[in-house]
């Protein structure tokens, strides 16, 4: 599943940038377009590599002819470098293995480039594309993200406090310039009529913060998870059901984080809605000899956290949730789990 993540942020990162507009042209020229984002988390690592719309056909014609998207002969290697030393190099492989959505694109082949290379979260990547046809290479690189430090997660989550938040902290991380954090929330649906016990889970967005510079791995930062928040992300994602009964799982949370490198951070706030009175906005790349993006991700997930028994209780009988059936923490379902 992590190596689909990456995956989707990559697609996504190049439909919402791409465009139909463009100037027609007096000759022909080539722009190679890579999309990479590594993650040593990833069992699969993928890169996106197209050509950019240049032509005097019709723009939306062009885009859905994969012909018009994809290289029929290129060479696709991704370099690994111990400081300037070349220490391995890993050539990927064409892959039409994840469909594409439909849509003006096309979708008939969806065409990726993969390895299953074990990365090394001190070495610094580049990916090469060379081109025999036209005697041209193409690259980025990318440090990846070396982990992170996590200062505060007490081992039982109080959410239950309205007056008190409850905080995570860590430091930052070297290369690494946004932090997302989000919570898994955990717990069981009883079936009164049948008896069928189902597991599910609700995903709350806890926020997203930005370090100061990517160089530094010794700014402390955090996110406060807001009982109030938490309760009402339940209440807008459980549905009340009159035949069920509701028990919190005795591991009912997960912390994830999800954290981005600079140039990644950077590529989002060009390619962000801009919300100036000046709409033509400046590009960034950071590909040599093309356009598009290399970077890092790295994500990192603390698993069955438990919450206090004030906690369930909470998620009982808070106003926000008191009719989603949820048990508190004296109900024999909730206690068989201990």
């Amino acid at each position: 599943m992590k190596q689909i993540l990456s995956v989707l942020i990559i697609l996504s990162v190049f439909f919402n940038s791409c465009t139909t507009e463009f100037d027609v042209i007096d000759e022909w020229k080539d722009i190679t377009v890579i999309y990479c984002l590594l993650n040593q988390n990833d069992t699969i690592h993928y890169a996106k590599i197209e050509k950019a719309f240049l032509g005097e056909a019709d723009a939306y014609e062009m885009a859905k002819i994969s012909d018009s998207l994809y290289y029929d002969n290129i060479t696709v290697s991704l370099e690994e470098y111990d400081n300037d030393n070349l220490t391995n190099i890993f050539y990927l492989e064409k892959t039409t293995e994840i469909p594409k959505d439909t849509g003006i694109f096309a979708d008939d082949n969806n065409v990726l480039y993969k390895t299953d290379a074990s990365l090394i979260s001190t070495r610094k990547y580049r990916l090469v594309v060379y081109n025999p046809d036209l005697d041209k290479t193409v690259y980025g690189e990318t440090k990846l993200i070396n982990g992170i430090e996590v200062t505060s997660l007490p081992p039982k989550i109080n959410i239950a406090n309205y007056e008190y938040p409850y905080s995570v902290e860590w430091k930052s991380s070297a290369n690494a310039r946004i932090y997302n954090v989000s919570v898994d929330f955990h717990y069981f649906e009883i079936n009164l009529t049948s008896g069928d016990t189902t597991f599910h889970t609700v995903k709350w967005n806890v926020g997203t913060k930005i370090s100061s510079n990517a160089s530094s791995s010794s700014e402390n930062m955090y996110v406060e998870l807001t009982p109030q928040s938490f309760l009402k992300t339940l209440a807008s994602n459980i549905t009340i059901k009159d035949d069920v009964i509701r028990v919190v799982h005795k591991d009912a949370i997960d912390i994830i984080f999800q954290v981005g490198g600079a140039d990644l951070y950077t590529y989002m706030e060009v390619n962000g809605p801009s919300f100036s009175v000046i709409q033509e906005k400046p590009e960034f790349t950071n590909i040599v000899d093309g356009i598009g993006l290399m970077s890092s991700l790295y994500d990192k997930v603390f698993l069955s956290n438990e919450i206090t028994d004030r906690s369930v209780d909470s998620v009982a009988h808070s106003i926000y949730t008191s009719k989603l059936s949820f048990e508190d923490h004296t109900s024999l379902y909730y206690q068989a789990q201990f």
